[in-house]
């Protein structure tokens, strides 16, 4: 039944409890298997405006002073990018390993077949949290609030394109089952205006060249491949170096 306009207030205290409540069991979960039926509750929630507005109003949606992998874990959006077969420990991949290879394992066959699967288990991950996107993104009222969302998500993972961070892990970033996720779901946002042969509304040639430069929601300007803190780029370019 569809919600009328109930307050936001009231919605607050029954609907985001359980949504916290979801976002936690998934942090637990994480692998595909176990998500399905929790990813489906971020989908039913997303066709609700108010919910939608309740959700993006509270404090947990954003969680600005986050770690990246505080972010993922904690914000209300997060632990729904989680889902993957990938494992970030030595412990992860022996638990991949009996979860979706323990047959073929004991069988010493080929992995094709259950590889097959696992894509198609993640692509229906993804599809399902583009689609929720989508219905997040679409009211005028709580659009800002998602795309300062993902922005975030960007920002605070920023450390993730320097090289070496993989070896030295000098910030703590969110894991590559959450940024896999999250990337290819905007892609699939970007659907509708990146391939010129489907075109037909001429959206490519909206596309600002200079958006990115402008630091309206993500400032790359300090970016660097470099694997170092703000200290160790203090002196390196410190003149009084060049005398010693």
């Amino acid at each position: 039944e569809r919600l009328a306009e109930p307050d936001l207030a009231s919605l607050d205290r029954a609907i985001v409890p359980a949504v916290l409540t979801v976002a936690r069991e998934l942090s637990s979960a994480r692998m595909v298997t176990d998500s399905a039926p929790l990813l489906n509750v971020l989908a039913q929630i997303s066709t609700e405006r108010q919910l939608v507005k309740a959700m993006v109003a509270h404090p947990a949606f954003l969680l600005e002073k986050a770690s990246g992998d505080i972010f993922e874990r904690e914000s209300l959006l997060g632990p729904f990018f989680s889902p993957s077969v990938l494992p970030e420990t030595l412990e992860g991949e022996s638990h991949v390993a009996k979860v979706y290879f323990r047959e073929l394992v004991q069988a010493r066959t080929a992995p094709d077949t259950e590889i097959e699967a696992l894509r198609y288990q993640i692509q229906t991950v993804q599809t399902g949290l583009h689609k929720s996107l989508v219905n997040l993104l679409r009211p005028e009222e709580t659009r800002e609030s998602v795309l300062v969302w993902l922005a975030h998500a960007i920002t605070v993972n920023e450390a993730r394109t320097q090289e070496g961070h993989g070896l030295f892990r000098l910030s703590r970033t969110s894991s590559e089952a959450f940024l896999i996720n999250l990337f290819c779901v905007l892609v699939r946002l970007c659907g509708p205006f990146i391939d010129p042969r489907n075109d037909s509304k001429g959206l490519i040639n909206k596309i600002d060249g200079t958006y990115f430069l402008s630091k309206h929601r993500i400032d790359a300007s300090k970016d660097t491949k470099l694997a170092s803190t703000d200290e160790d780029v203090a002196r390196w370019v410190d003149p009084r170096n060049l005398a010693r």
